[in-house]
């Protein structure tokens, strides 16, 4: 699940995450590059793959929000956490984070909080008529008739 070299599990003080949303996402490009790190453990995240974020952002985000806690009870010399979220799992992170966040604190999971970061995540929503995506397809459409 996690991915580091061996040996290197008390080094790690740092860990970044991945949630990904796309039915083909893989999480093996971390071990490409997790040989590379010594002091920070990458984990791709396996809470929600495939058809498993059909339960809606809730759902999906507290099964994110327990597999992150696992993740650092697995790694006690963890000291800062680092998140990263692609689309719909942008949303699904913003949901764990705030349920594992600790105000008194200002931890998550007992971890001091580097960066967060979203690619590509309709934080806002989406135009529910579909103007949106369809728009520029009509737009194309009518131009070249």
């Amino acid at each position: 699940m996690a991915q580091h070299p061996e040996g290197d599990a008390q080094k790690d003080r740092h860990v970044k995450g991945q949630v990904r949303h796309a039915p083909a996402a893989s999480g093996q490009r971390w071990t490409l590059i997790s040989p590379r790190y010594t002091q920070v453990l990458l984990h791709a995240s396996q809470a929600n793959t495939r058809i498993g974020t059909f339960e809606g952002i809730d759902a999906c985000g507290q099964k994110l929000a327990d597999e992150m806690a696992g993740i650092v009870a697995q790694h006690p010399s963890l000291e800062r956490i680092t998140v990263i979220g692609h689309s719909m799992g942008g949303l699904l992170l913003r949901y764990a984070v705030a349920a594992l966040y600790d105000p008194s604190s200002k931890t998550i999971c007992g971890l001091e909080p580097a960066h967060f970061i979203s690619i590509a995540t309709p934080h806002l929503g989406c135009d529910s008529k579909g103007v949106a995506q369809a728009g520029v397809a009509n737009n194309c459409q009518s131009k070249s008739q």
